[in-house]
C-alpha cells in the first residue's frame, strides 16, 4: 500500500476560501487505485466542495452511509448526480425514521424519504463485519453503550417511537502497513468501546482515528476519561472534527499533542505519512 488520501469534503469547519462548512460529515477516500466516499453530509455544501476541490466521483466504487442521520445521508442526491452508478452500503436499520426531542415535539433527523428512494435498489446492506474491497472493512454492528447527551434521541420500531441504541451505527477500517485506520461517523455509543471492539476482533493495533467522537456537550471528567483510555489504546493519530466538539479537541491535544489534528473542509492527508 502507497497511500491512503483523504479529501474532506464536508465538516463543520472551513478555513479556506470558496468551500463551505455544514453541521455534518464526508470524507472522500483513496487507497492506491480504489476511491470511495464515506457519508455524505447534509447536501448543502458537498456540489460546490466537490467542483473547488476539483474532484471526479466517476471511479468511486461505493459510498459507505455510517448510519442514518440526515447530516450524513442528505448528500446521496448531489453524489448520484456526479456518478449516477454508485453502489451504497449500510445497516439495513439506517432506513429506519429517526428523531430528536425538543420541548415536546419529535423533530425528523432520519434519512431524508426522497433519499431512501433513491438508494433503495442499490444499497447492499450488512450487520456483520465484512471486507468490502482489498483490506478495507465495515465493522458490521458495534456493541452498545450511551452517553447523557444522547437522551431524547429515538426511532420508529413497529409503529413506536422507541429509544435509538444506533443499531445501525458502523466504522471503516483500512489495515495499513502502520496498523488499522478507522473512520467513524459519530460514535453514539463510545469511541472507546468501539475501538475496544475493533481492535479485539481483529488483534491488530490502532494506527489512526478519524472523524466524529460525539463528545460535544460531556464535561470536563467525562472526556479526560476518555482521553485515558485512548492513551491505553495506544493510538497514534486522532483526526477529531464533526460532533468530537471544541473542548473535546482542545483536552485531546493536551494530551497528545501534535498527534492530533483537525479536519475543515479541504483537508488532504496522506495517513501513512503522519
Amino acid at each position: 500500500m502507497r497511500e491512503l488520501i483523504v479529501r474532506v469534503l464536508i465538516e463543520n469547519t472551513v478555513t479556506s476560501k470558496g468551500l463551505l462548512a455544514e453541521h455534518g460529515l464526508s470524507f472522500y477516500i483513496r487507497k492506491d487505485s480504489q476511491s470511495f466516499i464515506f457519508d455524505s453530509g447534509q447536501g448543502l455544501g458537498l456540489k460546490n466542495n466537490i467542483r473547488q476541490l476539483g474532484l471526479n466521483l466517476r471511479n468511486v466504487s461505493s459510498v459507505i452511509l455510517s448510519h442514518g442521520h440526515y447530516d450524513h445521508t442528505g448528500g446521496v442526491g448531489v453524489l448520484l448526480e456526479a456518478n449516477p452508478n454508485l453502489t451504497f452500503r449500510g445497516h439495513l436499520d439506517l432506513l429506519n425514521k429517526k428523531y430528536k426531542v425538543q420541548g415536546n415535539e419529535f423533530i425528523e433527523i432520519g434519512i431524508p424519504h426522497e433519499i431512501k428512494n433513491q438508494i433503495s435498489e442499490n444499497i447492499i446492506f450488512n450487520t456483520e463485519t465484512v471486507e468490502i474491497e482489498d483490506c478495507i472493512f465495515l465493522s458490521g454492528e458495534l456493541p452498545y453503550g450511551i452517553f447523557k447527551n444522547q437522551e431524547g434521541i429515538f426511532k420508529i420500531w413497529n409503529d413506536e417511537y422507541v429509544e435509538d441504541t444506533f443499531r445501525d451505527e458502523q466504522v471503516l477500517y483500512i489495515k495499513t502497513p502502520q496498523g488499522l485506520v478507522v473512520f467513524s461517523g459519530c460514535s453514539h455509543n463510545s469511541i472507546t468501546l468501539t475501538l475496544q471492539h475493533i481492535k479485539r476482533i481483529t488483534g491488530e493495533k490502532i494506527y489512526a482515528v478519524m472523524g466524529g467522537f460525539h463528545l460535544n456537550g460531556l464535561k470536563d471528567e467525562e472526556i479526560i476519561k476518555i482521553v485515558r483510555e485512548m492513551e491505553k489504546l495506544e493510538v497514534e493519530f486522532f483526526g477529531l472534527c464533526h460532533c468530537t466538539g471544541l473542548k473535546a479537541f482542545c483536552l485531546f491535544k493536551q494530551k497528545f499533542k501534535e498527534k492530533v489534528f483537525a479536519c475543515p473542509v479541504g483537508t488532504e492527508i496522506n495517513l501513512l505519512t503522519l
